[in-house]
């Protein structure tokens, strides 16, 4: 009985659970965005269709007008539908990916081979051990001899559905055996079989295979012919791992203007409203200088009209020196240049290089349109599912996509939402424990009325 007023609850409270609706009230900007349109042109009309996404990941990349309105743990921020849902998204830096392969011998045995007369091509059926297919992506052969070779190898996997086929042995020049591999586009086989053609070139009748040692062991196989003494076979199982190769950045000028200091002083201030920044190189025409430079951040202290220093550096500056930071985020920056007796640098130049941060949503979200709200004080954005699984899309082309100007959210209003926020979780449970009432009423007088029915009976 207890199992029906559970499941009752569960179906009741999943029933009632609005959908993620964004509460644009909260915001205070708002852009609208879409998928990118191509436009086809035909002799009776012009159309556009959307872009289809082909598995690329669809990024809006933050912005100037976006990172002044973020607060310092980007939760002020959601992305909606046309029906004003939320869609799952994630904030991160963006990255060009590689490859790196890295290859493991496996074990196997030949397990048939034969010579083809006719083609002059000998045939080598081969099964790696183990029940499982493994990804293959390289051969290596290790004949005896030094010798001049032209020959072809063709490998097909288990139903012929993959075939490589691989020019064997330069015979231009000596080749050293024992280092002599083939590297191929990987692909899961269980069997392999390898050709080798022309098998003979010289002395076709006298050409044959020979089996030696343990069937079991394939580095005991040998196959000979005057031109040919194949010592063992070894396939590798290839491994393929995806890694950042190297972060998307930029060069920014951010508004700067000199500001008159002391007689020994070049002062400098920068204008970065929140926008990270990675480096700061300072470009001056002055020939060998050496001076001495603090660098300070600010931020504004929240609910106040003051500043403080987020962090400050100090060193040497020399010609082609470069300030490295990890990514800060401040309102200004201030740098001072001791000039000590020396003139001022001239034909100063300065150049920032910031990290590329977008947010990437879900390429499963079946969007068009869009709105993107940001600014005000929200305190969390939802987890999404999206956050969990995120990674398998790495190394996928990036569609960026373009975003309106920036505008006033006309919904926005000020309020304390801690309380509303309170009740609109509880309310569904609420609803639930309601619905567990009324059903265990309702039971109960079901009980009674057929209780009355077989009395009556």
């Amino acid at each position: 009985m207890f199992a029906k007023y559970l499941l009752l609850f569960i179906f009741t409270a999943s029933a009632v659970l609005p959908a993620a609706e964004v509460a644009a009230e909260r915001y205070t900007k708002v852009r609208n965005g879409s998928l990118p349109r191509i436009f086809t042109t035909t002799k009776s009309q012009c159309f556009s269709q959307l872009l289809p996404l082909n598995g690329n990941l669809p990024v809006i990349v933050l912005d100037e007008d976006i990172y002044k309105q973020l607060n310092s743990t980007y939760t002020n921020i959601a992305v909606a539908d046309e029906q004003n849902q939320l869609l799952p998204f994630v904030i991160q830096k963006l990255y060009k990916y590689s490859t790196v392969t890295n290859y493991a011998p496996l074990s196997g045995k030949i397990t048939n081979f034969a010579i083809d007369r006719q083609k002059n091509e000998a045939v080598i059926e081969y099964e790696l051990s183990g029940n499982a297919a493994a990804a293959i992506g390289k051969l290596s052969l290790e004949p005896y001899g030094r010798k001049k070779f032209n020959k072809t190898i063709t490998l097909e996997f288990d139903d012929q559905s993959k075939v490589e086929n691989l020019k064997f042995f330069n015979h231009q020049s000596v080749v050293d055996f024992a280092r002599h591999t083939f590297e191929f586009a990987p692909g899961k086989t269980k069997n392999i079989r390898i050709k080798i053609a022309p098998f003979a070139e010289k002395h076709s009748h006298a050409s044959q295979l020979v089996r030696s040692g343990d069937k079991e062991n394939f580095t005991e196989k040998r196959i000979l012919t005057e031109e040919l003494n194949l010592h063992k076979i070894t396939f590798y199982q290839a491994r393929t791992k995806l890694y950042p190769a190297w972060e998307m950045e930029k060069s920014k000028r951010f508004p700067v203007r000199e500001i008159p200091g002391k007689a020994n002083q070049s002062v400098w201030e920068f204008t970065l409203d929140q926008y990270p920044v990675k480096d700061l190189q300072i470009i001056s025409s002055t020939p060998n200088y050496h001076r001495k430079y603090e660098l300070e951040f600010k931020i504004n202290i929240k609910g106040t009209n003051q500043e403080a220093t987020l962090c400050r550096f100090n060193g040497v500056l020399k010609p082609g020196n470069k300030l490295e930071f990890n990514d800060i985020r401040a309102v200004r920056a201030f740098l001072t240049i001791e000039n000590q007796s020396d003139t001022p640098l001239t034909d100063v130049d300065f150049k920032w290089m910031t990290p590329q941060e977008g947010i990437i949503l879900d390429p499963a979200s079946d969007v068009k349109e869009f709105k993107l709200y940001y600014g005000g004080e929200v305190g969390k954005v939802p987890e999404f599912d999206f956050k969990h699984y995120v990674d398998k899309y790495n190394g996928k082309e990036y569609t960026f996509l373009e975003l309106g100007s920036e505008e006033v959210n006309k919904a926005f209003k000020e309020a304390d939402y801690t309380a509303a926020d309170f009740l609109k979780k509880l309310l569904p449970y609420l609803i639930g424990i309601v619905a567990i009432i009324i059903g265990f009423v309702s039971c109960k007088m079901l009980k009674k009325t057929q209780a009355s029915a077989g009395d009556d009976c």
